[in-house]
């Protein structure tokens, strides 16, 4: 297959002059077009299966604890986690006073959507760096601990416990991998 989509492009970049374009551009934007059609299909197979439950779960706890956290900066009270086996999650949280409730719905409310996305970007940029690395785990080992924490002696219903057992394992996965990166010596680790 490699070999047939290397010809095609090699004769698609054969006339890439009648194009004006040079044989260099023409052949890096093929390429990437065909990775990222490959990119999508890949996405759209795992999507609805199994392979990806776990990491949708933490997403959607990063989500609501966004939320939890938001409040907490504008001086409210968090009172339960929530995290469902339908991908579907709750913060509870109150305001401390009345005359807060309209700053703090201004802030907490959007925070899920934000948060999520600003983590996702900090667990992304943090990879690049072995030490920065090994901070955002902590502070996810950190997190999970809370929300283990919040999941069984909480307000929220988690009588599915799905929040505990996510708790659980990322915890052990994270603490292993900490573990191997603190405590190894391994070239690459």
């Amino acid at each position: 297959v490699a070999s047939r989509v290397r010809h095609e492009i090699a004769v698609l970049g054969s006339h890439s002059h009648l194009l004006g374009t040079s044989n260099f551009w023409f052949e890096g934007r093929v390429v990437f077009l065909l990775e990222y059609f490959l990119y999508l299909g890949i996405s759209f197979t795992l999507w609805r299966s199994r392979v990806l439950r776990p990491i949708k779960l933490f997403a959607v706890f990063l989500h609501e604890a966004s939320h939890a956290l938001a409040a907490l900066m504008c001086l409210g009270r968090v009172e339960g986690l929530e995290v469902h086996a339908d991908g579907s999650g709750l913060a509870i949280w109150r305001p401390r006073s009345v005359a807060a409730v309209g700053m703090s719905n201004h802030a907490v409310l959007p925070a899920g959507y934000l948060g999520s996305a600003i983590w996702g970007s900090a667990i992304v940029v943090c990879c690049t760096d072995h030490s920065a690395l090994q901070v955002m785990t902590c502070i996810l080992l950190f997190m999970l601990t809370v929300a283990l924490v919040a999941a069984l002696f909480g307000k929220g219903d988690n009588s599915d416990g799905v929040l505990a057992v996510l708790s659980v394992a990322f915890i052990f996965i994270l603490g292993s991998l900490l573990y191997v990166s603190w405590y190894t010596h391994w070239a690459s680790r």
